[in-house]
């Protein structure tokens, strides 16, 4: 019967993952506002659009699923900048 023999190798790593801090935080109050003007715009911006395409308003749940979606990529763009000291 043939062997087989596994080797495991330990990799370590000197750098650091996270990038390096270059300021404080961006306060959650200024991410909160940014991000609901960010919503509120994106939902009103795809109103227009719908109600030019089908001359009908935009159902609520689709222009609260718009305002969501554009939530997200919004707030962890917020958590990645830094203010300078």
């Amino acid at each position: 019967m043939a062997c087989l023999h596994i080797q495991v190798m330990k990799v370590t790593s000197t750098a650091k993952m996270e990038a390096p801090s270059r300021g404080t935080p961006m306060p959650l109050w200024q991410r909160l506002l940014i991000t609901l003007a960010v919503m509120l715009l994106a939902s009103y911006l795809v109103g227009l659009l719908w109600q030019w395409i089908f001359t009908a308003e935009i159902p609520s749940y689709l222009s609260g699923a718009v305002g969501g979606i554009s939530a997200v990529p919004t707030w962890e763009f917020l958590l990645r900048i830094r203010r300078k000291q």
